[in-house]
C-alpha cells in the first residue's frame, strides 16, 4: 500500500558541483529529479521523478514559509545556529527504499544493511525527537556531503517540528532531496539541525551527526546506465504494443525500483517468430530459447538485456482468460554468464506489463520468486514472511511512501515493491555486472565457442534449437555429456543446463563437437539421463 500526500514545493535548491564538472555535463549525461515547480523536458530517456518535499505544520506558512537550498564553493548559507532541545533519532537514505545510516546515535553497521546507490537521484530522511524545553518553531536539516578533492556541498530543508517523527507520515520528518550525481563511491557525509540564533535557552544534545567530521555513506556502483532492448515479437501476425507512453511505463518501473542510475530502453526491429505463442502462454518456453539465442545472433553488448514483448491475443483478458504464464526467464545465480541475459513477456498496452518486465528481468539478475502467491521455487533466504517487503519504501513516480506489509515484486502478489532484502541482491549483482563490463576482463582474451543450444521440456525431452556462437564460456548447471554413434561412446564433455525460474525444464547448451555423433546422454534432466537423437 502506497500511503500518498499532496506535493508541494516546499524545496527549492540549486547543487554546485566539483571537480570540474558543469550543470551542462550533468543535464546532457546524468537523470535529475528536480524539485517540484522545477521542469525537464519528459521527452528524454531520463529519471524524472519528482524530488520529496519537506514536510509542513499549517502554522509554517506552507511553501512560503518554508524552504531549501544547496551551496557549494562560494554560496553562502543562512546564518543559523545549532538546534537546542532538539535530537535526531534516526537518519535514513531513501532511493527506492529505507538505507539506514543512524539510529539512537549510532551509526548503522553498512555490513548488516542495504547500500546506498553511487549517482542516484533520492532524500535523506532526519527524523527528530523534541526535548525537555523545546518550542515548536521551523527548524533546518543540513546535509553536507564531501568527496575527496572536492570542497563540500551543503543542501537544506526546512520543517515546522512541533512534536516527534513517525516512520509512516513522510510530513513528520525533515526530507533533504539529493539529484542523481550527488552521491558517489567515495561520498561521507554530516546532518545538522539548525534554528535562527535567537532561539530559546536549553542544550545542543544530538543535533548533529556525527557530533565532528563526516562518516562514509558507503554507497556502491551499478554502472552508468541499465541497458534493455526491447524486441517487438512478431507472433501470429501481431505484434506487442510498444508506443511512447508504453515504453515510459516500461522505463519508469525500472527506474523506480532497480538500484541504478538511470534506465536506457532502446527497441530492436520487429522478430519474426517461426513459432508460435498461444493464449495462456503454451509456448512461451521455446520462445524464451529463440529470444536469447537471438541475442548472441546479433552480438548484443555482454551489458545489453533482452526483453521479448509479445501478443498471443487482440486483449490480455483475452489471453489470460483462463489462467495465463505473463513471462518467463532463466534462473542463473553467476554474475559473469552472458547467455542468460535475456527474458519474453507479455506485450499488452497498461503498467501490468511493465510489471511483469520488472519481475522477468530480476530473475535475470539471479532473484528466485518471493514466497507469496502458487510461485516456483520460493527463495527459502527471503527473510519476511508472506513475501513481504518487510521495510519502508518509497516511490519516486508519486512520491510516496510504501508500507512494509506489501508484497515484493518477485511474488505473486499484489500490491507489490522492492523489498530491501532483493534491492540489495540487485545492487550486488549489478555492481558485478558493472565492474565485469567497466573491466572487460575475459572479453578478448576467451576464445569464441560454439553451442548447440536446446529447449528442455518439464519431462527432461529435448527439442534442439540453434547453434550459437559465444564470447564468454557459459556459466550455468553443468551437466555431463555422453556422445554416441552407432551405439557406441565416443565422447565426454560438459553441457551447461540454464533451469527457468517459473517451472520446471530450461535451455541447455551441449559444446559444438567436430566429430560426428548420432545420439547424446545428458545427466540429472527432470531427475534422470536423457538419450536424445543429435540435432539435424
Amino acid at each position: 500500500m502506497h500511503l500518498h500526500r499532496p506535493l508541494t514545493a516546499l524545496i527549492s535548491f540549486g547543487l554546485l558541483l566539483g571537480c570540474g564538472t558543469t550543470p551542462d555535463d550533468v543535464a546532457s549525461n546524468e537523470p535529475s529529479a528536480p524539485p517540484s515547480g522545477s521542469s525537464v523536458d519528459a521527452g528524454t530517456p531520463e529519471d524524472t521523478s519528482p524530488m520529496p518535499s519537506s514536510g509542513s505544520d499549517a502554522g509554517s506558512g506552507g511553501a512560503a514559509g518554508a524552504g531549501g537550498a544547496a551551496g557549494g564553493p562560494g554560496t553562502p548559507l543562512p546564518k543559523l545556529a545549532p538546534a537546542k532541545n532538539l535530537a535526531m533519532s534516526e537518519i535514513a537514505v531513501f532511493q527506492g527504499v529505507k538505507v539506514p545510516i543512524m539510529k539512537a546515535g549510532q551509526e548503522h553497521d553498512p555490513s548488516k544493511s542495504v547500500h546506498p546507490v553511487a549517482g542516484r537521484a533520492g532524500f535523506v530522511r532526519v527524523y527528530v525527537e523534541p526535548q525537555s524545553g523545546f518550542t515548536p518553531q521551523t527548524v533546518t536539516a543540513r546535509l553536507t556531503l564531501t568527496r575527496p578533492g572536492a570542497a563540500p556541498t551543503s543542501i537544506e530543508a526546512t520543517l515546522y517540528v512541533d512534536e516527534a517523527s513517525e516512520e509512516s507520515n513522510l510530513d513528520s520528518t525533515l526530507n533533504v532531496p539529493f539529484p542523481a550525481g550527488a552521491v558517489e563511491t567515495d561520498t561521507s557525509y554530516s546532518v545538522e539541525l539548525l534554528t535562527p540564533p535567537e532561539q530559546v535557552n536549553g542544550s545542543v544534545t544530538g543535533a548533529r551527526f556525527p557530533s565532528t567530521g563526516e562518516l562514509p555513506l558507503h554507497a556502491w556502483d551499478t554502472g552508468s546506465v541499465f541497458k534493455v532492448k526491447l524486441v517487438p515479437v512478431l507472433n501470429n501476425g501481431k505484434l506487442p504494443e510498444l508506443g511512447a507512453a508504453q515504453l515510459e511505463l516500461y522505463r519508469q518501473e525500472l527506474q523506480a525500483m532497480y538500484p541504478v542510475r538511470k534506465v536506457e530502453l532502446t527497441v530492436r526491429e520487429a522478430y519474426d517468430y517461426p513459432g508460435t505463442v498461444y493464449a495462456g502462454g503454451s509456448g512461451i518456453s521455446s520462445l524464451l530459447t529463440a529470444v536469447t539465442n537471438l541475442r548472441q545472433k546479433d552480438g548484443a553488448p555482454d551489458d545489453v538485456y533482452y526483453y521479448g514483448a509479445f501478443r498471443a491475443t487482440e486483449t490480455y483478458s483475452g489471453y489470460c482468460s483462463g489462467g495465463c504464464t505473463t513471462g518467463i526467464c532463466h534462473l542463473v545465480g553467476s554474475s559473469t554468464d552472458t547467455y542468460s541475459r535475456a527474458c519474453v513477456g507479455v506485450g499488452y498496452k497498461g503498467s501490468s506489463a511493465a510489471g511483469t518486465m520488472a519481475h522477468e528481468l530480476g530473475h535475470a539478475h539471479g532473484l528466485p520468486h518471493a514466497p507469496c502467491g502458487s510461485v516456483a521455487g520460493p527463495d527459502s533466504s527471503f527473510p519476511y514472511t508472506g513475501g513481504k517487503i518487510g521495510a519502508w519504501g518509497w516511490d519516486s513516480r508519486d512520491d510516496t511512501l510504501v508500507e512494509p506489509a506489501t508484497r515484493d515484486f518477485m511474488s505473486y502478489c499484489n500490491p507489490s515493491w522492492i523489498s530491501d532484502y532483493n534491492f540489495d541482491r540487485l545492487l550486488h549483482r549489478m555492481n558485478k555486472v558493472a565492474n565485469q563490463t567497466a573491466s572487460d576482463t575475459g572479453a578478448g582474451s576467451e576464445q569464441a565457442s560454439e553451442w548447440q543450444t536446446a529447449e528442455v521440456l518439464s519431462d527432461g525431452t529435448l527439442v534442439w534449437s540453434d547453434v550459437v556462437t559465444l564470447r564468454r564460456a557459459p556459466d550455468a548447471e553443468p551437466r555431463a555429456v555422453v556422445f554416441e554413434r552407432a551405439g557406441r561412446d565416443t565422447g565426454k564433455a560438459v553441457a551447461q543446463f540454464y533451469p527457468l525460474a517459473d517451472r520446471p525444464g530450461g535451455t541447455l547448451l551441449v559444446p559444438k563437437r567436430a566429430e560426428p555423433w548420432d545420439a547424446v546422454r545428458v545427466a540429472d534432466l527432470a531427475g534422470r539421463t536423457v538419450r536424445a537423437p543429435a540435432a539435424p
